[in-house]
């Protein structure tokens, strides 16, 4: 699923989180509500104005992020008494161009 025209990111809104259509609901509540047992029908129910496209859209943005950490850490890090690894995932972390890609809360 392309996600990138639902999953908005705005530095005032939500202190940058991904969030959904530019709404201040992010990615993460809806994550936490579906991970609480909240079903995806209640959700829609108690956000009216949320669709199913956009928990779809949520679920994507996860996925793709796990997937971005894993093969980062993988393939940049080294083995814990080797710092060069852990300083380039702090520079990454660091970047103030684009939103954090390792180890931020989704």
């Amino acid at each position: 699923m392309d996600y990138t025209q639902i999953i908005t990111m705005e530095p005032g809104k939500r202190s940058g989180k991904p969030c959904i259509r530019g709404l201040r609901i992010t990615v993460a509540d809806v994550l936490g509500y579906l991970a609480a047992g909240m079903s995806q029908e209640e959700l829609l129910s108690d956000f009216p104005e949320l669709t199913q496209q956009d928990i779809l859209a949520c679920l994507a943005f996860a996925a793709d992020r796990v997937r971005e950490r894993i093969v980062t850490e993988r393939f940049f890090t080294r083995t814990p008494q080797d710092s060069d690894g852990q300083a380039f995932l702090d520079i990454l972390n660091s970047s103030h161009d684009h939103p954090p890609l390792i180890g931020d809360e989704l």
